[in-house]
């Protein structure tokens, strides 16, 4: 009886604080393409300004480029001008430094290396690397309802956790809009295939808790402003 107390017990104990971040990756999140109705709809009572803004220095990432890409386009949109490329990202000692193009090329970026990349590229803005799992979803939640046209914010996060299917592959792009009366964000989609979207600030967050293979730590978000 003693033993099948004990059992009961551990096994209460494991539920309790058992390590539910897999779980959150396996659900399918309600994410809306800009087109749609329901896109659309949101897109014309929130504040889109900083969408419109950053819209005009979009370009479609190369192959793994969605961290260069993303970099690219924010840097061009904070200094209202295109002097950024996906080339020239490499200079100011970032690819001798922090990572060469045919590094990119094959595993694409950290979060880590982003922000090393962005402090060289864009030394007069003010850049803060946030890790999803230490920052927490209320600071994330305050910065992105703080939103204006001197802020970027490049988040990077797992497709697979959005879709449900587990949280393998990561993915960076920038967020342009936030909608108070639903809590959804926009992302700018950088994938030339694919199409922005809008999805809940928590379940954004929960993408962005999913593990990069790379530095086996969670990912999580750039905050870009002007000093």
């Amino acid at each position: 009886m003693l033993k099948y107390f004990n059992f009961i017990l551990l096994l209460f104990l494991w539920s309790c604080f058992h390590d539910t971040r897999t779980d959150i990756h396996s659900i399918s999140k309600d994410v809306y393409t800009l087109s749609s109705s329901q896109g659309q709809q949101i897109l014309k009572r929130s504040d889109s300004s900083l969408y419109t803004k950053t819209k005009k220095f979009w370009e479609p990432q190369r192959k793994n480029y969605c961290g260069v890409c993303s970099l690219t386009i924010a840097g061009n949109t904070l200094n209202n001008t295109k002097t950024i490329n996906q080339d020239n990202f490499f200079e100011h000692k970032v690819a001798e430094e922090v990572i060469s193009p045919a590094m990119v090329s094959r595993m694409g970026m950290t979060l880590r290396e982003l922000k090393e990349a962005s402090q060289r590229i864009l030394p007069k803005f003010h850049i803060e690397a946030f890790y999803a799992h230490h920052a927490g979803l209320d600071l994330f939640r305050q910065q992105i309802k703080s939103l204006t046209q001197d802020t970027q914010i490049i988040v990077n996060f797992s497709r697979q956790s959005l879709s449900g299917d587990g949280m393998r592959s990561g993915h960076f792009s920038l967020l342009t809009s936030y909608d108070p009366e639903t809590g959804r964000v926009l992302i700018l989609e950088v994938q030339g295939s694919r199409e922005s979207f809008w999805v809940q600030d928590k379940d954004l967050y929960y993408a962005m808790l999913a593990e990069d293979p790379v530095s086996k730590i969670p990912r999580g978000w750039l905050r870009l402003t002007k000093e």
